[in-house]
């Protein structure tokens, strides 16, 4: 775990990765590490676009983590082949002992007074 002094949080994607909030209501909330370049996924919500009823909840590293991988990965890709709604956790450098607060970040953003 990174100390707190070492990141800091933002609510926009990254330049690079405008496919992360091209549907409406789509939320990125990433971590930037202040002394490297990297930036880390803390949370993305995409609303199914084609107001569907599933749900895809994503933890893992990553590999699941569209904002440290620099494109999209397989859950984002799944979200829209399906169609669900996308709540991903993921971050890259997660190890085991992340999965469940990653989990938890996911359920306090998918109750429903949590939706925007």
């Amino acid at each position: 775990r990174q100390h707190p002094m070492l990141e800091y949080a933002s609510t926009s994607p990254p330049a690079r990765l405008p496919w992360l909030v091209d549907e409406a209501g789509a939320h990125v909330d990433y971590r930037k590490h202040r002394l490297f370049p990297s930036a880390k996924n803390h949370l993305t919500w995409r609303p199914c676009e084609a107001g569907g009823s599933r749900a895809l909840v994503v933890i893992g590293d990553s590999y699941a983590d569209d904002v440290d991988m620099g494109f999209e990965t397989w859950p984002s890709q799944l979200a829209r082949a399906l169609p669900a709604t996308l709540v991903n956790t993921a971050r890259g450098g997660s190890r085991t002992p992340a999965a469940l607060e990653q989990l938890a970040r996911a359920d306090r953003r998918a109750a429903p007074e949590a939706v925007p």
